[in-house]
């Protein structure tokens, strides 16, 4: 059986279709992506209620290159962690330990990583980011956790500086998600480093 992590990218549309096949095998709610670019072709809203297998055929029938948009949150049982900096990397390091992070399944990105973490069935996760101002991209941390609602671009996509996104650890290897993912705990822990947390409280999770 050839997995996911094994196929390598390609132009032929009967490969890239069973690329996006072996997405939806493994749980993924995979869409088209335009290539070289981190943008769907198709519209989103139909893939917020329902898996994309049935369409699967159509969505990739042309005979051109494709990326590979992954639907994150309850629809693939995923949540990703995008990192934008080092300042971010050096952080989640930190926040939920080196072991942890380099241990579940990631996809190499054109300049850093994609992290990727496991939902349980019926469990939703609300997408939340940190981007700091132009000045201080140097200095405070840039990521995204992307879940419901959100997608990144997955395995076997181009971005459009060439680099090709690449399993490092398989999406078998992922690990849960635990609460320090959460914005609510993060905003705890950033208002303690630095007093200027956007929230304090209670964890908010999405109802089960």
């Amino acid at each position: 059986m050839v997995r996911l992590a094994d196929l390598v990218f390609t132009k032929d549309r009967n490969e890239a279709l069973e690329i996006a096949q072996k997405f939806d095998a493994e749980g993924f709610v995979v869409i088209p992506g335009v290539y070289k670019d981190k943008k769907p072709m198709v519209k989103l809203a139909k893939y917020m209620t329902q898996r994309s297998t049935d369409d699967l055929p159509e969505l990739f029938a042309l005979d051109q290159p494709y990326n590979y948009w992954v639907l994150c949150g309850s629809q693939s049982n995923c949540v990703v962690l995008d990192i934008d900096n080092q300042v971010a990397l050096d952080l989640w390091e930190t926040r939920i330990g080196k072991e942890i992070l380099w241990a579940t399944a990631r996809v190499k990105s054109s300049k850093f990583w994609h992290f990727y973490f496991t939902l349980s069935d019926g469990k939703k996760f609300k997408s939340w980011n940190r981007h700091p101002a132009e000045d201080r991209k140097e200095i405070d941390p840039a990521f995204d956790m992307q879940g419901e609602g959100k997608g990144v671009i997955g395995a076997h996509s181009v971005h459009e500086s060439g680099h090709v996104y690449e399993w490092e650890v398989p999406w078998s290897e992922a690990l849960p998600i635990s609460d320090v993912f959460y914005e609510a705990d993060y905003a705890v822990y950033e208002s303690a480093v630095t007093g200027n947390a956007t929230l304090v409280g209670k964890r908010t999770k999405l109802a089960d």
